[in-house]
């Protein structure tokens, strides 16, 4: 209590700075668990996970669109290429939001940080959807290649060149060869 009036006398910010706050933990940002530079470090690091994670989901989603894709001409439907094009997006859109981030926390823009929370936003979205609709679809490939894989055999094996090396490799891969 000895320092309110020396906070009244010197118009109060100073005061609170120093005495009411400064040894208690309650507004110092120059230490601490809560300071400026340690939640600037923890911000990097997340943003560290965010992009290898992001890197992650685009390497899987490249390789499902660049092994997969062939399968998409057996399917009826084009849940599978969707899903892979929107991980696909989501991991595109991990670079220049972890990029943002790091220069945001390097000036401390809060338009920056705004912006880099959007982007998070928005792959955490794309990703959730992606693992919605593939979780859902999991179920449904199975009979909708029960369903239609004899059809797509009967006329479109020979006629059809995408559908006959979707058909052979998946063949080659039940095999085992």
């Amino acid at each position: 209590m000895g320092s309110l009036p020396l906070a009244i006398k010197e118009g109060g910010s100073a005061a609170l700075r120093s005495g009411l706050m400064g040894s208690h933990g309650g507004g110092d940002l120059r230490g601490g668990c809560c300071s400026v530079n340690f939640l600037k470090y923890v911000l990097f690091i997340f943003n560290f996970i965010f992009l290898v994670g992001g890197i992650a989901v685009l390497a899987v989603a490249s390789w499902t669109i660049a092994e997969k894709h062939d399968y998409v001409a057996v399917l009826t439907t084009s849940t599978y290429a969707t899903t892979g094009y929107l991980l696909l997006l989501a991991g595109l859109l991990c670079l220049p939001a972890a990029l943002l981030a790091c220069c945001a926390i390097h000036k401390e823009n809060k338009c920056n940080l705004l912006a880099y929370t959007f982007l998070l936003l928005v792959v955490f979205l794309l990703e959730a959807v992606a693992g919605v609709v593939a979780y859902v679809y999991e179920e449904q490939v199975m009979a909708e290649l029960a369903h239609t894989l004899q059809d797509t055999f009967k006329h479109s094996y020979l006629s059809d060149d995408t559908v006959t090396r979707a058909i052979d490799t998946m063949q080659l891969e039940v095999r085992g060869a």
